[in-house]
Protein backbone atom coordinates (compact mmCIF):
# COMPACT_ATOMS: atom_id res chain seq x y z
CA UNK A 1 0.00 0.00 0.00
CA UNK A 2 1.28 3.70 -0.17
CA UNK A 3 -0.79 6.89 0.39
CA UNK A 4 -0.43 10.04 3.02
CA UNK A 5 -1.51 11.03 5.93
CA UNK A 6 -3.36 14.17 6.97
CA UNK A 7 0.04 15.78 7.57
CA UNK A 8 1.46 15.38 4.24
CA UNK A 9 3.68 12.43 5.30
CA UNK A 10 3.76 9.83 2.41
CA UNK A 11 3.59 6.06 3.56
CA UNK A 12 4.35 2.68 2.02
CA UNK A 13 3.91 -0.57 3.52
CA UNK A 14 2.47 -4.28 2.74
CA UNK A 15 0.29 -6.60 4.29
CA UNK A 16 0.96 -10.22 4.59
CA UNK A 17 -1.26 -13.63 5.30
CA UNK A 18 0.96 -16.46 5.83
CA UNK A 19 0.42 -20.16 6.65
CA UNK A 20 2.29 -22.68 8.29
CA UNK A 21 1.65 -25.35 5.69
CA UNK A 22 -0.62 -25.45 2.56
CA UNK A 23 -2.87 -27.38 4.32
CA UNK A 24 -3.99 -24.61 6.67
CA UNK A 25 -4.45 -22.47 3.34
CA UNK A 26 -7.08 -25.14 2.51
CA UNK A 27 -8.40 -25.50 5.74
CA UNK A 28 -8.50 -21.24 6.06
CA UNK A 29 -10.48 -20.98 2.76
CA UNK A 30 -12.97 -23.97 3.74
CA UNK A 31 -13.81 -21.64 6.39
CA UNK A 32 -14.21 -18.72 4.53
CA UNK A 33 -16.40 -20.48 1.73
CA UNK A 34 -19.08 -22.01 4.31
CA UNK A 35 -19.29 -18.56 5.71
CA UNK A 36 -19.72 -16.58 2.31
CA UNK A 37 -21.90 -19.36 1.52
CA UNK A 38 -20.38 -21.16 -1.18
CA UNK A 39 -18.98 -24.14 -2.54
CA UNK A 40 -15.67 -25.46 -0.65
CA UNK A 41 -12.23 -24.90 -2.79
CA UNK A 42 -10.99 -27.81 -4.43
CA UNK A 43 -8.20 -26.81 -5.95
CA UNK A 44 -5.34 -24.72 -5.33
CA UNK A 45 -6.92 -21.59 -7.74
CA UNK A 46 -10.05 -21.90 -5.67
CA UNK A 47 -7.87 -21.77 -2.10
CA UNK A 48 -5.73 -18.82 -3.67
CA UNK A 49 -9.22 -16.93 -5.06
CA UNK A 50 -10.98 -17.47 -1.31
CA UNK A 51 -7.67 -16.09 0.36
CA UNK A 52 -7.86 -13.44 -1.89
CA UNK A 53 -10.91 -12.06 -1.43
CA UNK A 54 -10.51 -12.42 2.38
CA UNK A 55 -7.76 -10.06 2.07
CA UNK A 56 -9.26 -7.68 -0.39
CA UNK A 57 -11.96 -7.40 2.61
CA UNK A 58 -8.96 -7.65 5.56
CA UNK A 59 -7.37 -4.50 3.99
CA UNK A 60 -10.77 -2.45 2.46
CA UNK A 61 -11.77 -2.53 6.24
CA UNK A 62 -8.48 -1.34 7.86
CA UNK A 63 -7.83 1.64 5.10
CA UNK A 64 -11.54 2.41 5.29
CA UNK A 65 -10.42 2.49 9.47
CA UNK A 66 -7.04 4.25 8.63
CA UNK A 67 -8.68 6.95 6.43
CA UNK A 68 -11.14 7.85 9.46
CA UNK A 69 -7.97 8.84 11.50
CA UNK A 70 -6.51 10.66 8.66
CA UNK A 71 -4.51 8.04 7.03
CA UNK A 72 -5.26 7.72 2.94
CA UNK A 73 -3.33 4.97 1.66
CA UNK A 74 -4.07 3.13 -1.95
CA UNK A 75 -3.48 -0.78 -2.09
CA UNK A 76 -2.87 -2.74 -4.77
CA UNK A 77 -4.89 -6.93 -5.55
CA UNK A 78 -3.18 -9.03 -3.55
CA UNK A 79 -0.36 -11.15 -5.10
CA UNK A 80 0.70 -14.64 -4.25
CA UNK A 81 3.71 -15.34 -2.99
CA UNK A 82 4.37 -18.83 -1.91
CA UNK A 83 7.12 -20.86 -0.22
CA UNK A 84 9.01 -17.94 1.19
CA UNK A 85 9.96 -17.16 4.69
CA UNK A 86 8.70 -14.60 6.60
CA UNK A 87 11.76 -13.07 8.59
CA UNK A 88 11.76 -13.24 12.44
CA UNK A 89 13.23 -9.92 12.41
CA UNK A 90 11.50 -7.45 9.78
CA UNK A 91 13.41 -4.87 7.80
CA UNK A 92 12.68 -1.44 9.49
CA UNK A 93 9.62 0.13 10.42
CA UNK A 94 6.89 -0.32 11.65
CA UNK A 95 5.65 -4.00 12.16
CA UNK A 96 2.54 -5.63 13.63
CA UNK A 97 1.04 -8.94 13.30
CA UNK A 98 -2.34 -11.25 14.30
CA UNK A 99 -2.38 -14.54 14.77
CA UNK A 100 -6.30 -16.36 13.42
CA UNK A 101 -6.35 -19.40 15.24
CA UNK A 102 -9.20 -22.11 14.11
CA UNK A 103 -11.00 -24.98 16.47
CA UNK A 104 -9.65 -27.78 13.88
CA UNK A 105 -5.82 -26.70 14.68
CA UNK A 106 -4.74 -24.76 11.69
CA UNK A 107 -3.53 -21.15 11.74
CA UNK A 108 -3.12 -18.10 9.66
CA UNK A 109 -1.18 -15.10 10.48
CA UNK A 110 -1.85 -11.13 8.91
CA UNK A 111 0.97 -9.09 8.84
CA UNK A 112 1.01 -5.48 8.11
CA UNK A 113 4.51 -3.43 7.61
CA UNK A 114 4.86 -0.03 7.76
CA UNK A 115 8.40 1.18 6.15
CA UNK A 116 10.51 3.98 6.68
CA UNK A 117 9.52 6.81 4.80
Amino acid sequence: FKGKETRGREVVGFFICAFETMDDAYLFAADISRYLGLTASKTKQETDNYVGEFLNVVIGLTCSAWAEHGLRVEFDPPEKLQEHAIDKKPAKGHFSQVAIMAENHYSATLFVHFLPG
